[in-house]
């Protein structure tokens, strides 16, 4: 059997697509090198309030700083967004069937002393897959050798790791040559995920928000819940 490997910026308490691909790969690389951009899903993401949909902020430094790879972005140490993260989760989601079980895990990962939003945001997405069993190996793509930008760095990662399997959202195929992959005899795999409707607290149903929203409503069952959302578009490759 070959190796099935998904690639992906390490995001910032991810939504449930970017949980889909961890777990439909056996080898999952957090893209690390790849550019910055600011106030993009690396630093933040949205949880749901009484209010309707509310963005989260890790803030981080990058004033004077020009292009960083995201593994060279500092979070910034001062005020108390991690105080607040913590209370916010707990405001609108104490009344959540699983939010005891997996808050928990959360307070330990906000708790931790880690200075690098990537830094961060791996710890959760591993602890989070770990409290899930999801048994997908993990990898940062800073501690490969793979160069190259662009569809030429994900095939040398795919490269590297032995992957004869490439999965890769839905929205790739806007800026992602799959002929080089094609070269390298690697297939293409696009999984298309569209969020179902689940159980939430405050009202009127909101899609994509961070997987734990699903978690604290929906605990043992999102993994089903994710998978029974995505749909396969295979683009193999002909030897």
């Amino acid at each position: 059997m070959g190796l099935t490997v998904a690639i992906h910026q390490p995001n910032f308490l991810p939504w449930g697509g970017y949980f889909l691909k961890i777990l439909k790969s056996d080898l999952f690389v957090f893209l690390d090198t790849a550019q910055y951009t600011k106030d993009s899903l690396i630093n933040r993401n949205r949880i749901k309030t009484p209010q309707g949909a509310q963005w989260l902020t890790a803030p981080v430094l990058t004033k004077g700083r020009g292009l960083q790879p995201i593994s060279a972005v500092e979070i910034n140490p001062t005020g108390r967004w991690r105080e607040k993260h913590l209370q916010a989760f707990h405001t609108n989601y104490a009344r959540a069937p699983y939010f005891r079980e997996h808050f928990r895990t959360l307070e330990t990962c906000y708790r931790g002393a880690e200075t690098h939003i990537a830094d961060f945001n791996i710890r959760l997405i591993r602890s989070l897959c770990g409290q899930l069993q999801i048994r997908t190996r993990l990898f940062r793509a800073s501690e490969l050798k793979a160069e190259g930008n662009g569809t030429s760095r994900l095939v040398n990662l795919c490269r590297e790791v032995g992957a004869d399997r490439y999965i890769c959202g839905g929205g790739a195929y806007k800026y992602q040559e799959d002929e080089e992959f094609h070269r390298q005899g690697i297939a293409v795999a696009y999984l298309h995920y569209r969020c179902s409707n689940y159980p939430q607290l405050w009202g009127e149903f909101c899609e994509n928000l961070s997987f734990i929203d699903m978690l604290f409503n929906c605990g043992p069952a999102a993994l089903q819940l994710l998978q029974s959302s995505a749909t396969w578009e295979d683009h193999p490759w002909a030897p």
